[in-house]
């Protein structure tokens, strides 16, 4: 199965990272350290909290933008 070509011209799914709930993401571009919540097909639900507080954010972002976090940068964000 292929992607939107628009968005990866020749990308395949399988050339990016497959992630599973309860995964710990980030962005490519930086932001905060989430949790997969859901994972269906190129499109991934997160969760994270907001820094500093307790409001809980949930967002969809495709496959792509995210890559997973090492253990080293969790133990640092928490």
């Amino acid at each position: 199965m292929e992607t939107d070509t628009k968005q990866y011209p020749g990308k395949t799914f399988n050339q990016f990272e497959d992630f599973n709930v309860g995964d710990t993401v980030k962005l490519k571009s930086g932001g905060p350290v989430m949790t997969v919540d859901n994972a269906s097909g190129s499109r991934i639900i997160c969760t994270w909290f907001e820094s500093g507080s307790n409001i809980l954010h949930s967002e969809e972002f495709d496959q792509g933008a995210l890559e997973k976090v090492a253990q080293a940068e969790k133990s640092e964000a928490s």
